[in-house]
Formats: C-alpha cells, sequence, structure tokens
C-alpha cells in the first residue's frame, strides 16, 4: 500500500486497534475498490469500534 492509497491512510490515520496490522489489515489492503475504502475511512473518523467501521 502506498501513502496515497486510501486504504494506507485509513491503516494509519484510525485510532482503532487493530487496523494496521491483522486480518482488519489484510481486508483493507485487499480491497480493490477505491469508494469502499473511502467510506471506511469517513466511517474510521467517527467510529468506536472497528465493527462500526467494517459491519455492513
Amino acid at each position: 500500500m502506498t501513502s496515497r492509497c486510501p486504504g494506507y491512510r485509513l491503516a494509519r490515520s484510525s485510532r482503532l486497534e487493530g487496523t494496521d496490522e491483522g486480518p482488519i489489515a489484510e481486508k483493507i489492503a485487499s480491497c480493490p475498490d477505491n469508494e469502499t475504502l473511502l467510506m471506511w475511512l469517513r466511517r474510521a473518523a467517527v467510529a468506536t469500534s472497528v465493527d462500526e467501521v467494517f459491519g455492513d
């Protein structure tokens, strides 16, 4: 992931535990859809849990 990638920004900027390593990081890194990554990034800005970011 490069620093310009929304997934990279999500993993690095989120204050939520586990978003920069492990299965959540894999989910972020393997997501090919920038719109989904941006949605997760917006959710992460206000979420209090990882489930709030990635829940359907």
